[in-house]
């Protein structure tokens, strides 16, 4: 399934599991880019998702429920649109690196990069690397806790074999622009081949990453199979919990 690049009210307030007067709300605050043509709004899909990557780490947990929730479609078929792990298969023993020396924001993103070219899911390690420092230089992707979730803004469906996702945790605290002004240890590097699956990753993610003790226990972890054990059963309590 192809999602047209142009969307009307209705179509955006399902996409973004909104009502029609949340997002007229939005819209006429400034906040959300739309144009009016004659009596409709015009919405362009880019920019929605452009809006919405930002706002979803500052999202509640009805909203990132939402995200989730959205069906998103790969190769045809959809997936998503219920409460299931989507994360189990994204993160391996080998995108996982405990002992990173990186001090700055550049050195840590090569080392993301690195890592990730390590799980043999990576085919274009350059472009990718220009791509997350293109998004970092926009704005931040560094949550309070001293977690970050750098990614590219645009979907580079040529750059990964499969979506992957690679934690690095650094032996020292980085500056990384923290709104809490923390430095930053924890970094997840998501890239994802469709753009509605990466905002609904990127909404599970932030919600996990909201848990203060599961931040604790990653800095607890001594070896890449307990990471990725530990994410496995914080998203599947998640999950269990979203259904009852």
């Amino acid at each position: 399934m192809t999602l047209s690049p142009t969307m009307m009210l209705d179509e955006v307030a399902s996409y973004l599991s909104m009502t029609e007067r949340e997002v007229l709300k939005l819209v006429r605050s400034g906040q959300l880019p739309a144009t009016k043509q004659g009596e409709s709004w015009r919405f362009l899909r880019e920019e929605v998702d452009h809006w919405l990557e930002e706002q979803i780490p500052h999202f509640p947990s009805r909203e990132l429920h939402g995200v989730e929730k959205a069906p998103a479609f790969l190769g045809g078929k959809p997936i998503g649109g219920k409460s299931v792990p989507i994360l189990e298969d994204l993160l391996i023993p080998a995108g996982v690196e405990l002992n990173a020396h990186a001090r700055t924001r550049a050195s840590v993103l090569e080392e993301l990069v690195n890592v990730l070219d390590r799980t043999q899911r990576l085919q274009d390690p350059d472009s990718l690397l220009t791509a997350v420092r293109e998004r970092e230089d926009l704005v931040t992707t560094a949550l309070d806790g001293g977690v970050a979730i750098p990614h590219p803004r645009k979907r580079l469906d040529w750059v990964v074999t499969d979506e992957s996702l690679v934690f690095v945790r650094t032996v020292r605290g980085i500056p990384f622009g923290a709104e809490d002004g923390a430095l930053t240890d924890l970094f997840f590097l998501l890239v994802c081949r469709d753009d509605r699956r990466h905002l609904q990753v990127l909404a599970r993610m932030s919600r996990i990453l909201k848990d203060n003790e599961f931040l604790q226990d990653l800095r607890c972890c001594d070896d890449s199979e307990e990471v990725c054990a530990l994410l496995r059963a914080r998203e599947e309590s998640l999950v269990s919990h979203l259904r009852n």
